[in-house]
Order: structure tokens, then C-alpha cells, then sequence
């Protein structure tokens, strides 16, 4: 499950339950298209506390992690991530250093 939603500060992202690679694709679909005529700059709130990390395919893992560059590459200034787990707090720290 996902959802991306335009909100005044710029996109909200939700994943949640377990996201197959079609889902995967599907969504990074949606997301360009919900990036046309996005603003100068804005800001990307990720909320994963649904999300089932353990039972995603490493694959899925990364095209998470490519389609959130998506919004970067598109102006975002400002990110946040809100996970339910210090193990993924720790793997998207790592992942936003690179």
C-alpha cells in the first residue's frame, strides 16, 4: 500500500503492509506524474510506520530508495522520514549520507 498526497508544505508519502515490485512500479509512475508542475522547492514528509520492511524484496528495498531521489532531483529542500524502528531509522540515515 501507498499513497502520495500534495500538501501545502509540498508531498506527503505513506507506505504501508508489504509493496510488491508492481506496486513499486506503479507508484514511481504516480509519482512523476504528481511532480509535473511541482513548485521552485518543497518539502517531503515519508511517514514508513506501516511499512513491512522485513518481508520487502531487496529489489523493492531500492526502488524505494531511487524513487524518493525522484523528489530530490525535483527541488526538494527538506525531508523527513518517519519509521517505527530503530533499524530503519539507522538503514535511511546511512542511505541519506550517501
Amino acid at each position: 500500500m501507498y499513497r502520495i498526497t500534495k500538501e501545502h508544505f509540498g508531498f506527503g508519502l505513506v507506505f504501508g503492509d508489504l509493496i510488491s515490485p508492481d506496486e513499486m512500479n506503479q507508484w514511481r509512475q504516480e509519482a512523476v506524474k504528481a511532480l509535473v508542475g511541482a513548485p521552485k522547492s518543497f518539502s517531503v514528509l515519508i511517514d514508513m510506520r506501516g511499512l513491512r520492511r522485513n518481508e520487502l524484496q531487496p529489489e523493492t528495498q531500492e526502488d524505494i530508495a531511487d524513487g524518493i531521489k525522484l523528489f530530490k532531483n525535483a527541488r526538494m529542500l527538506h525531508s523527513c522520514i518517519v519509521t517505527d524502528s530503530p533499524t530503519a531509522t539507522a538503514q535511511y540515515k546511512r542511505r541519506a549520507r550517501e
